[in-house]
């Protein structure tokens, strides 16, 4: 599986506008989403598409993280930064972005070592840019012919949903599928 991990090389880049207030409180999630969305925009191009938060419970002190996964150039881009602002405007700084082309992997067993507990099986993915290892842990504890909502975040990602939750169905005993909104999805076969 061919895949690029890109590292955004940018400290702090400056967002003007929509910073009212002072420097001590993390910008309102509505106006670090609308800056982060033209941070995106400006990092990937107009035709920018997909989902992106800045969740008002992911604060840390006075900066507020943010997370999308966006489609641009035929490409995905999974890109996280934290939010702060000043009087000039927000900035945003610890900035990473995993990119990849979307295809589905040959079954395998490395694809579940990444994340979680250990599980047993074979999985086919069609992103790098999860913990498969720990969404197969939460899927494998279905019944067949049930469904269920499983994670793939260890830790909180209220604001995230689209992202890191997980649809899940265990159609057959050697089968199950989990999708998330944005299309990311495996194919288990904890059997193998």
């Amino acid at each position: 599986m061919k895949r690029a991990l890109v590292a955004v090389a940018i400290t702090v880049v400056l967002i003007p506008g929509a910073a009212a207030g002072s420097a001590a409180h993390a910008p309102k999630s509505a106006a670090a989403k609308a800056a982060f969305g033209r941070f995106l925009h400006e990092l990937y191009g107009s035709r920018v598409r997909g989902y992106w938060s800045c969740p008002a419970a992911d604060r840390d002190g006075n900066r507020i993280a943010c997370r999308g996964e966006v489609v641009a150039g035929g490409r995905r881009h999974q890109v996280a930064g934290m939010a702060g602002r000043e009087a000039t405007g927000i900035w945003f700084s610890d900035v990473w972005a995993h990119t990849w082309s979307r295809h589905w992997s040959r079954y395998s067993a490395r694809v579940l070592r990444r994340g979680g507990p250990v599980v047993t099986g074979v999985a086919s993915v069609n992103s790098p840019a999860f913990d498969w290892g720990f969404l197969a842990g939460c899927a494998g504890e279905l019944h067949v012919g049930h469904t269920r909502s499983c994670d793939a975040l260890d830790g909180e990602f209220g604001g995230w949903l689209p992202m890191y939750e997980f649809a899940c169905a265990h159609p057959t005993r050697n089968s199950i599928t989990c999708h998330n909104r944005l299309g990311d999805a495996i194919r288990y076969r904890p059997h193998g």
